[in-house]
């Protein structure tokens, strides 16, 4: 398993879309570890990078979610928004057909 870390879908260039489809028919399966911060809930960019990474075969794997201490409350998310975003969007994820 090979482990990104985008974190805009500006981040899924020509380049990095060629790189994702040589690990995938490598055999590798590709996941993507991303920040949930409040800029990206507003502005849709966390629903666009999971969709741009779904389209290219990278699985969401994790998001983390900021807690509300006092030096990071300007990128603070309730987890309830993460949720929302993922239930309206409906995007999980492509499995591989290795794994049916």
């Amino acid at each position: 398993m090979i482990q990104t870390h985008f974190e805009s879908p500006m981040e899924v260039t020509p380049e990095a879309r060629t790189a994702v489809e040589r690990l995938i028919s490598a055999g590798w399966t590709v996941t993507n570890q991303l920040v949930f911060t409040t800029a990206a809930s507003r502005r849709g960019h966390t629903a666009k990078l999971r969709r741009a990474l779904n389209e290219i075969g990278v699985l969401p794997y994790y998001t983390f979610v900021v807690k509300g201490y006092m030096e990071n409350q300007f990128n603070y998310t309730p987890l309830a928004r993460l949720v929302q975003e993922e239930i309206e969007e409906k995007v999980h994820g492509k499995v591989p057909e290795s794994f049916h």
